[in-house]
C-alpha cells in the first residue's frame, strides 16, 4: 500500500512501536569509559563478576556484592562451626558428616566449663603462691633464729671453757 502525503503537518512515517508503547529506544553508541574499565577489570580479576548492563547496572552490582558477602559469611560461619566442633572432647562430639548447632551448643558449654575450671585453677594457684611465699618468709626467719642460736651456743661454749679453765686455776691455787 502506498502512503499518502497530505502536508507537512502529517508525519511521513508511523511512530515507532517502541515509542508508541512508552519504552525508551536505546541508542547504539560506544561503551562509556566506566563500562570499558569495569569490563577490563572483570577480565583481569581472579574471579570475574558478571557484567551488568543497561539501566539496572548499579542494582545488579549491589545484588552481586550482597550475594558475595552473604556467601563469605556462610563460609566463615561453617569454618567457625567446624573449628568449634573440633575443640570438643571425643565423648561430646556428635558423629555426623558436618558440624551442627548441637555441636556448637556443646562446644560453648564445654568451653564455659573449661574457662570456669581454669579460673578456679588460677585462683588456687594464686593462693598456693601466697602460701608458698609465707612459708618461705617463715623458713627464712627460722634459719635466722637457728643461726643466732648457734652463735649464742658457740659463745656460751667458749664462756664455759673459759670458766672451767678458771675453776681449774683456782683449784690448783687452793691446793698450793
Amino acid at each position: 500500500m502506498g502512503r499518502w502525503r497530505l502536508g507537512m503537518t502529517a508525519p511521513t512515517q508511523p511512530p515507532s512501536q517502541h515509542f508508541a508503547i512508552g519504552e525508551l529506544k536505546r541508542k547504539d553508541r560506544a561503551p562509556s569509559p566506566t563500562e570499558m574499565t569495569s569490563a577490563a577489570e572483570a577480565l583481569t580479576s581472579k574471579r570475574a563478576k558478571p557484567a551488568a548492563t543497561g539501566a539496572g547496572t548499579s542494582e545488579g552490582v549491589h545484588k552481586s556484592d550482597r550475594a558475595e558477602k552473604a556467601k563469605k559469611h556462610r563460609d566463615k560461619l561453617s569454618r567457625d562451626v567446624a573449628e568449634l566442633a573440633t575443640r570438643l572432647p571425643q565423648h561430646l562430639q556428635l558423629f555426623e558428616d558436618k558440624p551442627t548447632v548441637a555441636n556448637i551448643r556443646q562446644a560453648i558449654i564445654h568451653i564455659d566449663e573449661l574457662e570456669n575450671e581454669a579460673a578456679q585453677l588460677r585462683a588456687a594457684h594464686v593462693q598456693a603462691t601466697r602460701q608458698n611465699i609465707a612459708y618461705q618468709h617463715e623458713l627464712q626467719a627460722l634459719r635466722n633464729e637457728k643461726r643466732t642460736n648457734a652463735q649464742d651456743l658457740a659463745r656460751l661454749n667458749n664462756r664455759i671453757g673459759e670458766l672451767e679453765l678458771e675453776l681449774q686455776a683456782w683449784q690448783q691455787y687452793r691446793q698450793v
